[in-house]
């Protein structure tokens, strides 16, 4: 026996009719309890409660649950009486024909019964209609009155709800009421959905989009999983992609689903949801899908690029050109929108050489640029401060006693991270500067063995800033090492490890912190320089790898590994093999998810530097010759392990004095250069797509 039929049925059921239309006579008294005003009905009767279903013998329960407030519609109970009713699924629709002279044969009516222990919920009863009904004082409640034994009926009003006085006093004999419902409309058919004792729990659909701006193609990841039935379960997720209005894909029981975008535009997408007791609530979204583009600048002496970086709906690139200015190498920094038009280009320096090393941005939208300077006698570290329409707002050297090489900066909040070499000792140094290009600190590491500068990067986590960065040496015997030194804000150094690996030479070329957890990857070429086939990824641990991989491409295809970024749960692995720019995904367990190569007429062509742009974009920075009028192809590539270990480093520890100075350089402000048809030479080389 179900829930609904718990109740003992003693003896026959009789409806009859007590009076006929028009006499006025209303719902039925009910021993002191005041019904609800209605228009005049005719006269209901049904047999008292006691009658109707002779003694109530359910054992009492402590609690209830959502469940026990609820009914479908065709879950009247069919062991009391009903008329004119037609139960289609879990709906049941009231097809009453009454005319005053019919009585209660002509009326349709069910009658529900709930077993609740200790109701307290609001004093209502709410429905849930398909079809409401066409005249609501046409449509009567009756609810069971076992203290007086009788029924107390009031009118359905409007709206989807009834008020009740004291509904928990109907529950007064081993917690059970009876809920009759009874419509006397002519040709007024209503169909019921549900009805609940209390206000019905809201079901609720809840949409989440992966992304919110994407480069197209991207494959959009939908949940609904957030979503909440009230009461019952969901029974069916409902996707309309397009905003359309039409939910065109149907996906069962599961909340996840997954569509690709392949044309940029705006889009908001819809869930709907369908529950148990028929609810189908509505959640949307939105987001931007753009289009990738890619552009060149350049002209006939080489220009390439070392850096990229996004500031809202600015993008940077940093780089070198041998084309502008005085100089036989100077700083060039270009300046496009985010949809790819270029904005302007300036370079600055002197007559000797100036090596761009870093790019970043603060919260004013200051661009900070830093280079290696040869210039005014200086072996220089140089910090130039742009503002966002070109202007050169400030330029500060640094120098120390020994000849300094600059490689790599990184910018964290208002300071500034510079990695070089010092190249009368042969070792790196570290230094630190503030916004105005004060010189914070200044430390110079290494070991007896000959070192070069690579990489940095720059983490924060808990309040404390740490300093990652990666140096390679070669000692006297020819093996190839990788050195990994951390520092605190303040200079000190927190870690030193290297890498060593007897089988293969290492040339590390970039390093990047994920986070949470937080891991640190290095990555670069294998082989001898110049003759490089493969790349490699290594994870930096206490000891030992839990990440040591190594791709190739084919047999004789060397490049360069310079491109290395953090995105999201992926790393991007890039450069070029076979003189043809090729990116990498991998997992940051190293497995390869994609790989791509960039195929078209230039014969050379390099990735660099990259920075995400959106949710599944990239922008990244390199050189090319000629035209970009290639397009990106899926790869193949051979996987292996990258034998090797960490082991403790122990490192010498200096401190750097230097000299400040402001000179004034060139700039230059009327590089136009010649956009997307190849200079002539390498040509700088900036591009937006969809991650691979």
């Amino acid at each position: 026996m179900t829930r609904r039929d718990a109740i003992v049925i003693a003896g026959a059921v009789l409806l009859g009719l007590a009076g006929c239309a028009g006499s006025g006579g209303g719902p039925p008294e009910q021993g002191g309890v005041a019904p609800v005003a209605v228009a005049e009905p005719p006269g209901l009767e049904l047999l008292s409660p006691g009658e109707l279903v002779g003694e109530v013998d359910v054992p009492r329960r402590t609690a209830y649950t959502e469940e026990d407030l609820i009914w479908h519609g065709s879950e009247y109970n069919h062991l009391l009486p009903a008329n004119r009713l037609t139960a289609a699924g879990d709906a049941v629709t009231f097809a009453a024909e009454w005319e005053p002279a019919t009585g209660m044969a002509g009326a349709a009516y069910g009658i529900y019964s709930f077993t609740v222990a200790g109701f307290d919920r609001e004093d209502l009863i709410e429905f849930g209609w398909d079809t409401p009904p066409p005249e609501a004082d046409r449509v009567f409640i009756g609810l069971s009155d076992w203290d007086r034994n009788t029924w107390h009926w009031q009118g359905y009003g409007d709206g989807g709800q009834v008020s009740v006085d004291a509904l928990a006093d109907y529950f007064s004999v081993s917690d059970v009421l009876l809920l009759a419902v009874v419509s006397i409309g002519y040709n007024q058919d209503c169909t019921l959905r549900w009805v609940h004792l209390g206000t019905m729990p809201a079901a609720v659909a809840q949409l989440q989009l992966e992304a919110t701006e994407a480069v197209a193609p991207v494959n959009q990841n939908f949940s609904g999983a957030g979503s909440q039935a009230g009461v019952g379960e969901i029974t069916k997720y409902e996707w309309d992609f397009d905003g359309d209005g039409s939910f065109e894909t149907d996906a069962g029981t599961d909340p996840f689903i997954s569509h690709i975008y392949t044309e940029a535009g705006e889009y908001s997408p819809a869930l709907r949801i369908t529950t148990t007791y028929g609810e189908q609530p509505v959640d949307s979204g939105s987001f931007t899908v753009l289009s990738g583009w890619d552009h060149t600048f350049g002209s006939t002496s080489g220009e390439y690029c070392r850096a990229v970086a996004v500031d809202g709906d600015s993008i940077y690139l940093l780089g070198n050109t041998s084309t502008y200015g005085v100089g036989a190498n100077e700083v060039l920094l270009l300046k496009y929108s985010r949809e790819g038009e270029f904005q302007w280009a300036r370079a600055w320096g002197g007559i000797q050489a100036d090596n761009s090393a870093g790019l970043g941005i603060d919260a004013e939208g200051s661009v900070y640029v830093v280079n290696e300077t040869h210039n005014w006698g200086l072996y220089g570290l140089a910090l130039l401060k742009w503002s966002p329409t070109g202007e050169l707002l400030s330029t500060t050297v640094w120098d120390s006693p020994d000849s300094d090489f600059w490689k790599a900066m990184k910018m964290h909040g208002s300071a500034l991270y510079v990695l070089g070499k010092a190249s009368g000792v042969g070792d790196p140094q570290l230094v630190r500067l503030d916004s105005s290009g004060e010189v914070q600190w200044a430390r110079r590491f290494g070991t007896a063995d000959e070192e070069r500068a690579i990489d940095l990067a720059v983490s924060e986590e808990a309040g404390n800033v740490r300093i990652h960065t990666l140096v390679s040496s070669e000692d006297t015997l020819g093996e190839f090492r990788i050195h990994y030194c951390e520092f605190s804000d303040s200079g000190s150094l927190v870690d030193a490890r290297v890498w060593t690996s007897a089988a293969d030479e290492l040339h590390p070329e970039a390093l990047a912190v994920a986070t949470s957890p937080r891991q640190v990857f290095i990555s670069g070429q294998i082989g001898p320089s110049g003759m490089a086939e493969e790349f490699f990824l290594i994870e930096q641990l206490e000891t030992g790898a839990s990440v040591a991989r190594r791709w190739k491409a084919g047999a004789g295809l060397t490049g360069d590994n310079t491109l290395l970024t953090v995105m999201g749960g992926f790393l991007l692995l890039g450069g070029a093999l076979g003189d043809q720019a090729r990116l990498l995904k991998v997992a940051r367990n190293g497995s390869l998810l994609a790989a791509e190569t960039y195929v078209g007429a230039s014969d050379s062509s390099v990735l660099m530097n990259a920075a995400p742009i959106t949710d599944n974009g990239l922008l990244i920075g390199g050189s090319i010759r000629l035209a970009a009028t290639g397009g990106w192809q899926t790869d193949s590539l051979t996987a292996g392990d990258t034998p090797g270990s960490w082991a403790p480093l122990t490192v010498s520890i200096v401190e750097v004095a230097g000299t400040t100075t402001s000179p004034s350089g060139r700039v230059s402000v009327s590089t136009d250069g010649v956009q997307d048809t190849g200079g002539g030479a390498l040509d700088a080389w900036l591009m937006m797509k969809a991650m691979p």
